[in-house]
């Protein structure tokens, strides 16, 4: 692993200036920069979010001025009152799939 000195170290490993990049065995580098001794050089890993399996429709937008937007396009001010209508608008959403699925079914 690539290191930068923050001090200067010294020990059976060898002799490691500040300000200076040395190539280390990760563990040792490890140490290293947990003592803070020493800063990688190495690329951070870009973390990867898996992608939503949540249902666009089940949230909340909030728009600002403490508004927020439900997947209907109403638009109610106050969090409490706005979570409150999405559970509303959820379940009538639900109803209105039932009734559409037992449609189907005759």
């Amino acid at each position: 692993m690539r290191v930068k000195m923050n001090k200067t170290s010294a020990g059976p490993a060898g002799v490691f200036m500040i300000r200076n990049e040395y190539d280390l065995p990760d563990e040792f580098a490890e140490q290293l920069i947990q003592a803070d001794a020493a800063v990688s050089l190495e690329p951070k890993p870009v973390s990867v979010e898996p992608d939503r399996e949540e249902d666009p429709d089940s949230e909340l937008n909030h728009v600002g001025g403490g508004y927020y937007e439900l997947p209907n396009g109403e638009r109610i001010k106050g969090k409490e009152k706005a979570e409150k209508a999405l559970a509303d608008y959820l379940e009538e959403k639900a109803e209105e799939e039932a009734a559409e699925q037992e449609g189907d079914e005759e």
